[in-house]
This record gives C-alpha cells, structure tokens and sequence, in this order.
C-alpha cells in the first residue's frame, strides 16, 4: 500500500499516521481472511463426507473453542447419505450442506480485530482416521492422507510468508 500523505503541523502528522496505521490494520484483518478463508476451502476439499459431521464440526474462531460433538446419526438415515465408500470426493450427497455449515464460520474471521488470534479447529470422532487417510466407519478411506499438512501446503504456495 503506497501513497502520498500531505501533512499540516504536528496534528495533522498525527492524524494522517493514525489513519495510516488503521489502513495497514485493515489490510492485515482482510488478508488474514482470505488465508483463513483459503485454508478452510483447502481443508474441505480432502475430507470424505459421509453425513457431514466433521465438515460441520470445523470451527473458526479466535478462542479455539470446539464444535460440540455431534451425535451418530439414526440409522434410519443412512440411506440419504448413499454408498458414499463408491463417490469420488467432491459428489457426496451431504457435502454441499455440510461445507455451508463450516463456511458460515468464515463471518467469526471477519469480525476478528487486528489483534486477535485466529483459530480453526475441528472437533470429530472420525478426525483421526481422515487425517491419516483410513476408514471412518469400514472400508478402504477415499482421501489422501495429511488433510491438514495439504491444506496448509496449498495456502504457503499461494500465500508466501503465512506459516
């Protein structure tokens, strides 16, 4: 952010450093966004969705609260969940409500203040094995394993400098 300050007195140095500094802050909240916002897209993508519960677990936030376990869902609803074990990742028939759910969290990232620490978390019993690629409830895991190691990876290349 280049520009040019015209400054009048010592006032007016004040005036147009703080305004300065509130831009530059500005900048950061807006930029911090788009990488928290880059991280979850990033994080989505990996995740097997069978009936979502851990897409609508991920939490953003900056006291690093979690989700509240959500229990596993009644067997009479499976069916609309499908024989997601033979979908590739992406076609899941509860993945468009389950990554709406987690995006709604991007509106605690945008109301963070310049000083706040951003947290993403997620909070799922099946956690564990989707990180390391293996099977949520039976058979072989549809993902690559590392969720979160990839995510952060396709964030430093598009975001140099963001650790």
């Amino acid at each position: 952010m280049a520009g040019t300050i015209k400054v009048t007195g010592l006032s007016g140095l004040r005036g147009a450093l703080g305004r300065y500094v509130k831009a530059q802050e500005q900048y950061v909240v807006n930029r911090r966004y788009d990488v928290m916002e880059y991280l979850l897209e990033a994080m989505m993508e990996n995740i097997p969705v069978w009936s979502g519960r851990t897409i609508r677990s991920i939490r953003i936030s900056t006291s690093g609260e979690l989700a509240t376990s959500e229990p596993e869902p009644p067997i009479e609803d499976w069916n609309k969940f499908g024989r997601t074990s033979k979908m590739p990742l992406g076609s899941e028939p509860m993945r468009a409500s389950a990554e709406s759910v987690a995006r709604s969290q991007l509106a605690n990232a945008r109301v963070a203040t310049f000083r706040d620490k951003l947290f993403l978390t997620v909070n799922s019993e099946a956690w564990d094995n989707v990180e390391k690629a293996g099977p949520t409830i039976g058979g072989p895991g549809r993902n690559r394993a590392v969720v979160t190691e990839i995510a952060k990876a396709k964030v430093r290349s598009r975001y140099p400098g963001v650790n």
